[in-house]
């Protein structure tokens, strides 16, 4: 047997590997109550929420993007933090370690990647990752504002439901790029729309 028929036969081995490492790391670790929610539990809503969005762009608004790039990407943008863990929003963006950080992410991940996976998939999954931050493409933009969605989703929840107040300052500048985007995806506005008018009922006034 070959190695990539070895590693086509035990893909449940890359399955526990993958889900172990994502479920390990907590999110949202900036923030003084560290949340419940682990880079598993974010992965598995980003893909129901692109999933959604998807539904109701496919049924609303008009295709510009291919879907399954789109949801695929859902699948697999995190995959990187169950290698490094989930680093602090402030850290990661410092021009002084991002370009580092992004590539020990990546070169932990590519080693990960290719000790699992048949080569086929492993190159498969590669070029993909390579669309997730990509905004010079149409999945990469949709994508974007998916996350940012997502992320407004949690932190109005982390608001209204646990009354944990310090999400204010990262829900209202995330919120700001919701509405920066309107009218470019029916979708995103559905959600949005319904979002925002809940904001103005149970969060306070911004100061000022």
């Amino acid at each position: 047997m070959s190695d990539n028929q070895k590693k086509f036969a035990h893909l449940e081995w890359f399955f526990w590997d993958l889900i172990s490492g994502l479920q390990k790391f907590k999110r949202w670790g900036n923030h003084p109550k560290n949340t419940p929610e682990d880079v598993l539990q974010h992965t598995t809503k980003t893909t129901i929420l692109t999933m959604f969005v998807i539904f109701l762009e496919r049924k609303y608004g008009r295709i510009t993007f291919d879907p399954f790039t789109v949801l695929a990407m859902s699948v697999i943008h995190d995959w990187g933090e169950g290698k490094t863990g989930e680093i602090t929003h402030v850290v990661k963006n410092d021009p002084r370690v991002k370009k580092a950080l992004t590539e020990i992410e990546s070169e932990m991940l590519e080693r990960f990647l290719k000790e699992h996976l048949p080569d086929v998939l492993c190159e498969e999954v590669k070029e993909l990752l390579g669309f997730v931050d990509n905004l010079e493409t149409p999945e990469g933009k949709f994508f974007r504002a998916i996350e940012t969605l997502g992320y407004v989703h949690y932190m109005l929840y982390e608001i209204c439901e646990c009354h944990h107040l310090e999400f204010l300052t990262d829900f209202r500048k995330q919120a700001s790029v919701l509405d920066g985007l309107r009218g470019e995806y029916v979708s995103i506005d559905l959600f949005w729309d319904a979002m925002r008018e809940m904001a103005a009922e149970h969060l306070p006034p911004v100061p000022g």
